[in-house]
């Protein structure tokens, strides 16, 4: 009797990960920053948008990359891997730009 080999299905959760990840870049720290660097930010009810629509991308594509993680599909693990890569990378550079502009606009050389 032949056994069929097992096969390992596809999970979604990594896909889904990467977008709710780009979600949480684009509107968590991208429409931020653009609006800083553009000096068009307003504080107060503008930060509502990035905060009610970023925290949650940023939370449900943890949730989610875990679970892709997890899974036994390469696809799916790598998905997962990628998205908090974009997450965590994204956040990199918007401290080592922070840093920059702090240097270069807060304490200007002689």
């Amino acid at each position: 009797m032949d056994k069929a080999a097992p096969t390992t299905t596809s999970s979604p959760a990594g896909g889904c990960s990467m977008g709710c990840a780009s979600v949480f870049v684009i509107v968590g720290l991208l429409f931020p920053f653009l609006h800083l660097l553009a000096g068009t930010w307003e504080g107060g009810e503008m930060a509502l948008f990035p905060v009610f629509v970023g925290l949650p991308a940023f939370v449900v594509s943890h949730i989610l990359a875990i679970i892709a993680i997890c899974s036994e599909h390469p696809l799916t693990r790598r998905g997962g891997k990628r998205a908090l890569l974009i997450m965590w990378g994204s956040i990199a550079l918007m401290v080592i730009a922070g840093f920059i502009a702090d240097a270069f606009f807060r304490h200007p050389g002689p």
